[in-house]
This record gives C-alpha cells, structure tokens and sequence, in this order.
C-alpha cells in the first residue's frame, strides 16, 4: 500500500504542498472542482516522475502496480477505433484461479514474514547506529574533552565527534607500544605546540675535585709541632703548649721575658726555640695556610657558579629541574662550607691541635646529578628544536596512542556490542534476502499459472451483460476484427460507435472496462498482480441510476478490499461529488465509521490548494444530509415544513443528479392512488421558494404527514432508487448487488 503522499510544486499546489498521510486500505478525498484532485490522480499515474517536489512512499517499501481512472485513462483507452483487450482467467480455470490464490497467500506468508524479518533487522541496524552515536558521544564528552585543553593542537583535524570517534578507533588496533606519561606529554605539548622553542644553552658543569682534595687531606688531623729533641721540647710537650710558646715568640725582643717581665730570655733559649720551631715546622705551617687560601677561593668560586646556575634556571621556565631542592643543597653547602672555614681559621692558630672537616661530597655530588639531569633535558629539547616538525609528529602519535591506551575499556566494550550486533545484522541480512528469493520464486509461479486459460471474452461478456441490465441496449463491445485480442464499441446495425456515444455513455462503458481491468491486464504477464486502484470523479455524468450501479461495484471492490479478497490491496476516491461520496462510502446503517477507512477534504483558497484529515469521520455532513435528518425527526416539525424538505430532497437528488427534469416522468412512477398527492408534493418543485403559498396555511389531517412520508418513499422505490432512501432513512436492509 502507499503509507503517504506528497505534492508540491504542482499546478495550485506551492512549495509548501502537501502531505496526505496515514493511508488505509479505503481513502476517500473530497474536493470542489478544480481543488487539484486529478493533479494528484495523473502524479499517481504517472509512477516513474517521482521527484523532490512530488513522492510517495510504499508501506513496508512493497510497490504494486497503480492503476488510475480520470480523464487520461479514458483518452488512453477509448480516444481510438480499438481498445486493449483484458486478459483475465475464464471460469472454467477455477482450479488454475485457485492455485494463484493459493500462491498469493503464500506470497502474503511471506511477505508478512519478510515485514518481521525487515523490522527486526531495522531494529538491529537501530541498535548498532545507537551504541556507534552513544560511544560517539562518550568518547568527545569524556575524552575529547577532557583532553581538549592539553590537547587540542594534536586533535587538529578531528573535530567533529564522527572523525574523532574513527580515528580514537584506529590508535585502538594493535597498539602495543608503551603508555606515555601524561605529564611529560603535557610539558613536551607546552613546547612543541606552544611558541616555537628555543635553544637553550646547557648549564656549566661543576668540578670540585679540588675542594674533595682539601678535605680529606690528613693534615687536619696531623698536630704541628716542634722538634722533639731540643732541650726544652720535653717541657713544651709535656705541658702541650706548643702554640702558646710559638705565638710567644713574637715578643722575645730583649732578654726580658714577656711573662714574668725578668731578665731569663738568653741567646742559648733563643736558640733552643729556633730549633724547636725548625723549617719543618715553618712549612708545615706555610702549607695549612695555603690550603686554607685554596678552599676558601675554590669554594667561593663554586658557590658562586651555583648561585648563577639557579638564577638561570629561575630565569628560563623552559629548563626543567628541582630548583627547590637544588636551592635547599646549596645552602646546606654553605652552612658546611662555613664550619669548615672557621675551622681551618682554628687549625691556623693552633696548628698543634687535630681537626676534622666536614665533608661536602654529597651536597657537591646532588648539585652535579641535578644539573646533569637538567642538561640531559636541555638537550633533548634542543633536539626537539632542531627538529622540530618530526618531534611534533611522533608526539601527536604519542597523544593519540595514550588516550587510546587510557581508554582501553571503554574502546573494548563498544566493539564488543559492535561486533555482536553486525553479526546478527548478517543473519538477518541473509534470512531477508532468502525471503526475498523466495518470493520471486512463487511470483514466477503464479505468472506461469496466470497463463493457463487466459482470454478477453470474460470482459465482454461481464460489459455487455451490464449494459443490457441497465438498458444501454444501442450498442455492445465486440472483438476487433483485426485483432482479437482488441475491442471495438459498435452499434446494433455493425456501425463503429466509439466517435457517437453521447457522455452518459462513455463514461458508463469507461468505467465498467476500468473495473473489468482491475481484475486483469492489458498484459498476460501481469494478470495476477496486486493493485492499488485511483478512482477520480468517475460519476460526474451519469444519472442517477446508472450513479447507483457504479457505487454499487465500486463498494463491492472496496469491501474486497477490506476483507482482502482479490488482488486490489488499496483504494483511493477523489470525487467533488456529494452523492456519490455518500453513496459510495456509505457502510451500513448501523456503522458509521470504519477501521481500514480515511477521509479527507481538499480545497483551494486563493488559488492555492490544502487538504485536511479527518481520520476515520466521514466529514461531509451536507445540507442534503441535513434534510433528511429533518425527516428522521418530523414529530418535531410542521406539515409545511416536511413538505418543503421533501420538495428540496427530490428536487436535489433526482433534479440535480438524475434525468427527472420532467415532474410528470416522476408522477407517472407512482400508484394511481398517491399520484394526486405526489403531484402536490412536486409542485414545489416548479414554483420553488420565491412566494408565500396558500397551502402554508391550510389545515392538514392527522395523517397527511405520514402520506407524504409513503409518496415520497414510493417515488425513490418506484424509480429503482430505494437503497438510497433506505441509506439516508438509516432503515436497516441489506444491500442489493448486481447480479451479472
């Protein structure tokens, strides 16, 4: 079936157009003339000009054959001497008939199971978009994201969530190598997608082998003193007083001693004293002096260097060390340098007394290993600006492979889902396609089947058995002489009557050909094919009775329809015919609406067309249907006013719609006995509602009303129009079929 329909852009319908949507079994379009319904029923028609302005779409994507009546089908068929024959299966094939119909249940099997098997795959395909756009969204909230203010110049190019998600996918696929460290990624981001870097030159290294030489020098802990042989060395050792007695000596300026102020200092203790303290001693003394000089200035140097080391680094964000903990070694550096230096101060005053100094190997040695380090840096970074477009490269790479790396989860369990869900859509991809092989398969079979017993004379026979029915007795369809398989309208004298039939008549035989066809083909092969069936204003002149005829096959196709008998799936009325719209939707006196049954109303507003829905409520209510809703409620109302309604009712349906211009013809109808009141009736109907009557006012019997009611029962019984009646009246019979 067709689920929806689009115009646009087409004759009185704009750029806006419009959609007729939800589509049933039986669809009924009501319009005024020139509202655009036969734009819609050649669209139809014409089935490859699908279009962006004009479409519509297949339920369940399954397309039949569309077959259309209005004005173009009755100039493709019937505008020449001859007509396509319909090839349709005789009845005498009733077994060959109902093996098709067999076939074609199987097709509906299938196809039903095709529909399931397609949902079910497009639930799958549904599921996989989902998990494919929730993982998509995921991966740009939780990682794109979150990465996005480290990493963005590395993410140039996937910024949008689809490229992301690919390329996050791809870094997945056997990436084996090691996870960066996100922090060294973030620095080495900072230079190579910061400013462009620049050299740094390394740190100065430091040599303090020197200074290690001092220290562990013995001599610290060595006691200078005198030679031991010396008369008075004995003495001066024994109260240890070397230092004092040498300091002394700088006072020893006459034979006065400096001590006791008497006169005891003699040339031989003056001797004495030069030979205790002999040159061995002086250059033992020389030589403490000149180390103390050496590690002061060595010292002094070094500390220095370092101070300048820490500016620099203080100074250029781009070199990497500990400057905290290179700033705190440094000063304990200091604070041991210091206590060294007072106690070489001592050593040199006391040169008899043993000292240790304190060792700054491991404050010198952590000084060394920090620059080292920060060298080693500076010269991974001057490589990195040295090459700096190879550098940026391989740390985009390192990017993309530790967000990946750090994202393993989460990457796994999404292809995992992915994975599972491809494979049930194959499965169900090929059960599909096997359904599809087998419906091909079958429909061969009934294209085989539907070639057994084919003929046109059915079509004959049904037309010309209804024309005789319904006295269109001046002319038949017949054989082509040329071509059997074709048709020709003649008179009863042999006379080609396609160019002579008057309106009434054409379109009668049109029609009747058009139901005929919705049996079969113009083509053997396609006899058995579903179809959807466009019916446009099919009645727009014909008489009453002959409209009857027509609403009656057409309703028995529709209630084929809906019961799903027969190859005609889908109907479509446009009609700006109130009466027949009526007639034709009407479903029984005790049912107004219908399941399987849509309505709609198109019309045209400043040339401009628009449609309306209104689902499965019949919307023409008419001032014709209000009638006879008086009627139904005539205890209500007065003779007079009963007797007007009625006069609006005959003058309507019979004047308007039917052949019945003459009154008399309708009076003639009647029983003798009602032909008086019949024509008071249907004097109205000449003198219409332009005076006053004088029976206005006249008093009526008590059963003047009822009367009324049975003359004009009898006119639409007598004129054959009784089914009408009896639909508007809502009186419950059965409706009455065409018996062929």
């Amino acid at each position: 079936m067709i689920s929806e329909i689009r115009i646009q852009n087409r004759a009185s319908f704009n750029d806006s157009g419009i959609k007729i949507k939800n589509l049933k079994k039986i669809n009924f379009i009501y319009g005024a003339n020139g509202s655009g319904k036969t734009t819609i029923s050649n669209f139809l028609r014409e089935s490859n000009t699908i279009n962006n302005d004009c479409s519509y779409t297949w339920k369940d994507d399954h397309a039949l054959d569309i077959l259309v009546y209005n004005k173009e089908f009755r100039k493709k068929y019937f505008s020449n001497d001859s007509i396509d024959g319909v090839f349709t299966i005789g009845e005498e094939n009733i077994e060959k008939q109902e093996q098709i119909e067999t076939k074609k249940s199987e097709l509906e099997r299938i196809k039903q199971e095709g529909i399931v098997k397609k949902g079910t795959l497009q639930e799958q395909k549904n599921k996989k978009n989902n998990t494919e756009e929730d993982f998509k969204k995921k991966a740009w909230s939780d990682i794109y994201k979150k990465y996005e203010p480290f990493f963005k110049k590395a993410f140039k190019g996937f910024g949008r969530q689809e490229l992301f998600k690919e390329e996050l996918l791809k870094c997945a696929i056997d990436n084996d190598s090691p996870l960066s460290n996100i922090d060294k990624l973030k620095k080495k981001s900072i230079i190579i997608f910061g400013r462009q870097p620049e050299h740094i030159d390394p740190l100065m290294d430091i040599v303090f082998d020197d200074i290690q030489k001092i220290e562990n020098n013995l001599i610290w802990k060595t006691k200078i003193i005198g030679k031991s042989d010396i008369n008075i060395s004995k003495l001066i050792q024994h109260l240890n007083i070397d230092d004092w007695v040498n300091q002394g000596r700088n006072y020893l300026q006459s034979k006065t001693c400096p001590f006791c102020q008497e006169e005891t200092i003699t040339d031989d203790f003056k001797e004495q004293l030069k030979k205790y303290f002999d040159k061995e001693y002086l250059e033992q003394i020389s030589g403490i002096e000149k180390y103390q000089l050496s590690y002061q200035s060595s010292l002094n140097s070094l500390t220095n260097q370092l101070e300048d080391i820490k500016r620099k680094v203080n100074s250029n964000q781009n070199i990497e060390m500990d400057i905290e903990v290179f700033s705190n070694i440094l000063i304990a550096l200091v604070s041991k340098s210091n206590t060294n230096k007072c106690l070489l101060e001592k050593k040199i005053k006391e040169p008899s007394r043993d000292i240790e100094l304190a060792s700054t190997t491991e404050q010198l040695e952590q000084l060394k290993q920090l620059i080292d380090d920060s060298n080693k840096k500076i010269t991974a970074h001057n490589s990195v600006v040295a090459n700096l477009q190879k550098e940026k490269e391989k740390l985009i790479i390192d990017i993309w492979s530790f967000i990946a790396q750090d994202n393993i989860d989460m990457i796994e369990e999404y292809k995992e889902k992915i994975k599972g869900l491809e494979k049930g859509i194959k499965k169900l991809t090929q059960e599909h396609k096997d359904k599809q092989t087998k419906w091909t398969s079958i429909e061969e079979d009934i294209q085989k089947l539907s070639q057994y017993g084919i003929g046109t004379q059915v079509t004959i026979d049904f037309i010309n058995k209804t024309l005789i029915k319904f006295s269109f007795l001046n002319f038949s369809i017949e054989p082509s002489i040329e071509d059997k398989n074709k048709y020709q309208l003649k008179r009863e004298n042999g006379d080609l009557a396609q160019t002579s039939l008057s309106e009434g008549e054409i379109t009668f035989i049109t029609l009747l050909y058009f139901i005929q066809l919705t049996k079969g083909s113009t083509d053997k092969s396609n006899i058995a094919n579903n179809k959807i069936l466009v019916v446009d204003d099919p009645v727009s002149s014909l008489d009453s009775n002959v409209l009857f005829i027509v609403s009656t096959l057409l309703k028995q196709i529709i209630e084929d329809t809906k019961n799903d008998t027969g190859n005609i799936k889908q109907v479509i009325f446009l009609t700006h015919n109130i009466y027949f719209h009526k007639e034709v939707s009407f479903i029984n006196s005790r049912e107004t609406e219908n399941k399987y049954t849509n309505y709609w109303i198109l019309r045209k507003n400043n040339k401009i067309s628009s449609i309306e829905s209104y689902g499965i409520k019949n919307p023409i209510k008419t001032s014709y249907e209000l009638l006879w809703q008086e009627l139904k409620d005539r205890k209500n109302i007065s003779n007079t006013a009963i007797q007007n309604t009625m006069r609006r009712i005959i003058e309507y349906y019979f004047t308007i719609i039917g052949r019945y211009s003459n009154n008399n013809r309708l009076i003639k109808t009647l029983k003798d006995e009602d032909q008086e009141i019949g024509k008071a009736l249907l004097s109205w109907i000449n003198e219409g509602s332009h005076g006053i009557s004088d029976d206005l006012y006249m008093e009526h019997r008590d059963d003047v009303q009822e009367k009324f009611m049975s003359v004009f029962k009898y006119i639409f019984k007598d004129t054959g129009h009784i089914e009408h009646y009896n639909m508007m009246m809502g009186e419950n019979i059965k409706d009455k079929l065409i018996n062929n």
